[in-house]
């Protein structure tokens, strides 16, 4: 079973560079006899050795880890939620490129990101009124149908969401059952089933209504209560390992309250996205609980200031943290998938660095 390593001593445990507390921070004091012009060399070579050796520190308990707390023969799905259809409200970046349908084009692009990326899966959001409408009904064919088609497969959990002000959503378990039975007529071996059943997500706000049907297993999605935990950016409850699965909600950002700002009248957001590292912080907070489904608040999330997906705020950074993140936890020992495969499971390739990080915009 692999772990991270813990880092070992602080680096300023060393008498050379005890230094450093000895005066103004940062300043070395001579001892009596130093030679002349000898200081600025030993200045330059124990910053070049802080600088080296900044990653020697012990685990910062926030961001870092020492091990995994995962058991040999587990192994964590990571499922982010993907919104098929821009969310409604004012969007705080565009993505790159940019799109405005689902169109067969973007879904090629996206799945292979999801799979750069070393994804299990990902959660398709349609909203609560989606069993109605035949356009989407035949998209989300098609995205299943492309999910199963390249290696690795991607398994896709279904989740519905309320329709943008339109209150609660509810739908009732004879539709669906129907809805469902007829994307399984058509192929659609990337559903994310428990053993017959295909698993459907009810996310806060709405309701299944109805008796319990054979064909799907409702989820329920909820701060508390719920078999899944679904809750804000301030809800501490939600990165506590939940059920069976030890499910747990993480976020890349959130804008929170678009209303408010600093006393600069610059934005304040709920949860900074700082190039990635929010991302990465959450990621290694659910590692280190152990949760077994880690759901990824959003894909593409513009709205809510949420999103992995490549992007004119932070360009690629968020999608290069996650997919270094899985990396690790695979170079680690951890390497089957938890969800099923609908193939033989394929061993996730570490992706490649891409250093197309955009310049962050001043907000």
């Amino acid at each position: 079973m692999g772990t991270f390593r813990g880092n070992g001593p602080s680096a300023l445990s060393s008498p050379a560079l005890r230094g450093l507390h000895a005066g103004s921070p940062g300043v070395i004091l001579p001892r009596r006899g130093t030679r002349p012009g000898a200081m600025p060399a030993l200045a330059v070579l124990v910053a070049l050795l802080v600088w080296g050796c900044g990653s020697l520190g012990p685990p910062n308990p926030e961001t870092g880890l020492s091990d995994l707390s995962y058991a040999p023969g587990e192994a964590p799905a990571l499922l982010p939620v993907y919104y098929p259809y821009p969310v409604a409200g004012k969007h705080f970046a565009r993505p790159i490129p940019e799109y405005y349908g689902w169109t067969d084009e973007r879904m090629e692009r996206d799945l292979a990101r999801l799979r750069r990326c070393g994804l299990d899966g990902v959660i398709l959001a349609l909203g609560s009124d989606a069993l109605s409408d035949a356009v989407l009904r035949e998209r989300v064919r098609r995205f299943l149908h492309l999910s199963s088609a390249a290696a690795p497969p991607l398994r896709v959990v279904l989740a519905f969401r309320p329709e943008h002000g339109r209150g609660a959503g509810r739908i009732e378990s004879g539709e669906l059952a129907a809805w469902l039975t007829d994307l399984r007529q058509t192929g659609a071996a990337s559903l994310y089933c428990r053993g017959p059943r295909v698993v459907v997500v009810a996310l806060p706000g709405v309701e299944i209504r109805g008796s319990r049907h054979p064909s799907f297993l409702a989820i329920q999605a909820r701060g508390e209560g719920g078999e899944w935990s679904w809750g804000p950016p301030d809800n501490a409850a939600r990165l506590r390992p939940r059920g069976a699965e030890r499910q747990v909600l993480i976020y890349a950002g959130h804008r929170g309250d678009p209303g408010a700002v600093d006393r600069r009248g610059r934005p304040l957001w709920a949860i900074p996205r700082e190039d990635g590292e929010a991302l990465r912080a959450e990621l290694r907070r659910a590692f280190a609980a152990g949760a077994l489904t880690i759901c990824i608040s959003s894909w593409n999330d513009f709205a809510a200031g949420d999103f992995v997906e490549p992007n004119s705020l932070d360009g690629e950074a968020a999608m290069e943290v996650l997919a270094r993140e899985i990396a690790r936890l695979r170079e680690g020992g951890i390497r089957a998938a938890a969800l099923p495969s609908p193939g033989r499971h394929s061993r996730i390739r570490v992706p490649e660095a891409t250093h197309t990080t955009a310049r962050r915009r001043e907000e």
